[in-house]
């Protein structure tokens, strides 16, 4: 199986992760994922944006 974007998470709504195959993900597209993820009641307040620094970290 092959994604580009996914949305993953755990039903007791305290984690949440939005993963892209690529080095960024623009914008419009992020916003449409963390919509969706408020519509589910995820608290986005404490959300981690990760930068990328195109550096494989495995």
């Amino acid at each position: 199986m092959h994604y580009n974007t996914v949305l993953i998470s755990k039903p007791d709504l305290k984690y949440l992760w939005l993963l892209n195959s690529e080095v960024s993900l623009d914008e419009a597209a992020k916003q449409k994922y963390l919509n969706y993820a408020e519509i589910l009641s995820y608290d986005l307040s404490a959300l981690i944006h990760t930068i990328h620094t195109r550096h494989k970290t495995a």
